[in-house]
């Protein structure tokens, strides 16, 4: 069992770990042994992190979540369940470093996105200047030995986080579970752009001689 911090809208997200049932199978086969790592980018309010440490309590996890909001929770949840081994980050993964605009709903919002119009033009939309930092590099500062599951999900942002990885697949070799999602009809503003990413994704992971499956 977790405490769960009481917080509107985030406790009733990390509850939503509950979810996906497909994902303990793949958190158990990777992440179940001593000594390994799991990068969560897009960790949101710590979803992935209950579900991997209840499988793996001495796990070394590292969780990127640019929503200031989500990532706060989640390190209130690390330090409130005295979870060791455990670093939050609030910060994209990007190909190159900067400042990126997080667009949402609510203020811990897991279907946030820093693409422009990635669902449809809302003007009431919240908006967040956000850290983009490349993951290479922050899996070297933290002096990362080992990488065993890479979770993706960020709402059309997989290609550029991931090109920031390249090194580290190429390295330690993951598995990569990477939320893609599907492409609307044509004239919807996001056609393209989804079109686009997905080929861009098939190419990277052919290129470093990774095999792709639906799950």
């Amino acid at each position: 069992r977790y405490r769960l911090p009481l917080q509107r809208g985030a406790d009733r997200a990390a509850a939503g770990a509950l979810r996906e049932p497909w994902l303990d199978a793949i958190l158990r086969a990777e992440c179940g042994a001593a000594g390994a790592v799991l990068l969560d980018v897009g960790a949101n309010c710590g979803q992935t992190l209950l579900r991997a440490a209840a499988i793996n309590p001495r796990l070394r996890y590292l969780g990127c979540e640019p929503n200031p909001t989500a990532a706060g929770y989640l390190q209130a949840l690390v330090a409130g369940n005295r979870l060791p081994n455990c670093t939050v980050l609030c910060c994209a993964l990007a190909a190159r470093p900067g400042v990126g605009r997080l667009t949402g709903r609510t203020p811990v919002d897991p279907s946030a996105t820093l693409i422009a119009n990635f669902r449809a033009p809302e003007p009431s939309l919240l908006h967040t200047d956000v850290l983009l930092e490349v993951g290479d590099q922050l899996l070297e500062h933290l002096a990362i030995e080992r990488l065993d599951l890479v979770k993706i999900d960020v709402e059309g942002g997989e290609a550029e986080a991931l090109h920031g990885l390249e090194r580290s697949l190429r390295r330690h070799r993951p598995v990569v579970v990477c939320e893609v999602l599907r492409s609307h009809t044509p004239d919807h503003p996001s056609h393209g752009f989804r079109q686009a990413s997905k080929r861009d994704l098939e190419q990277f992971f052919a290129a470093l001689g990774y095999q792709s499956f639906g799950i």
